[in-house]
């Protein structure tokens, strides 16, 4: 969860890259299959934004 919520504190600042890497760890650290959806979810939408 601590990983979770500092990347969606980064999403907010709009430090994007900082966010990219603390899903990144979030999404090492949770076995739960609905986290995970969520966390890869947030991922491609990160990855939208940058492409932008």
């Amino acid at each position: 969860p601590g990983a979770s919520a500092r990347a969606e504190l980064c999403v907010q600042a709009g430090y994007l890259a900082q966010a990219r890497e603390a899903y990144c760890t979030a999404l090492g650290l949770t076995r739960q299959l609905p986290e995970r959806r969520y966390i890869e979810r947030r991922l491609s939408e990160l990855q939208a934004i940058s492409q932008s």
